[in-house]
């Protein structure tokens, strides 16, 4: 599913695909691979920090492999609060801590990875989309749905229109070809 060396072994497991790729690799323009981190402290944005620079220090051993373009670099607290993902998780509107980590390009590979390192796990994530073709996402272990998934032969359905600009549904229907009245 992912390049063997692309992540630490002990993010492997745990790692998934979701979003445009996972609903339908053919249509992708990248791959976004989410990283959940347990987060044990007081503040979680430490936990998913640490992970972050962690994934970074890893992919930089691999230049040879690996194009990376790391993201938010400096990690000041303006970008970590730019970064907030609001969740729609069981009905609630959760902050989750999200540090984008780079943008990988395979040498040799065709679409562009996005590791994105979370405090939230896969449930979560897909809950937090906006749009319901895109909760859907690949495991190890097979695939996982989101509460109000769609297939991509249905028009999607703007499940957080705070987060959903009209733009971003047009682009949306016209990649899967659907009618959207949603």
């Amino acid at each position: 599913m992912l390049p063997h060396n692309l992540l630490p072994i002990e993010f492997r497991e745990v790692a998934f695909i979701a979003g445009g790729f996972a609903a339908c690799p053919s249509l992708a323009e990248d791959i976004d691979v989410w990283v959940p981190i347990q987060t044990l402290s007081p503040n979680p944005w430490d936990d998913v920090w640490t992970a972050r620079k962690a994934l970074l220090t890893h992919l930089l051993q691999f230049p040879l492999e690996f194009t990376t373009t790391p993201e938010d670099v400096d990690g000041s607290p303006r970008d970590r609060n730019r970064m907030i993902v609001r969740s729609t998780f069981e009905g609630y509107n959760l902050p989750l801590p999200i540090y984008r980590v780079a943008g990988v390009e395979v040498v040799g590979g065709s679409l562009p990875y996005h590791i994105i390192a979370v405090g939230a796990d896969i449930d979560e994530v897909l809950s937090s989309f906006d749009i319901s073709t895109h909760q859907v996402a690949l495991t190890t272990k097979g695939v996982v749905r989101g509460e109000h998934w769609t297939p991509i032969f249905e028009p999607p359905i703007v499940i957080t229109a705070k987060y959903t600009t009209p733009g971003r549904l047009v682009k949306i229907v016209e990649r899967y070809h659907t009618k959207g009245d949603s």
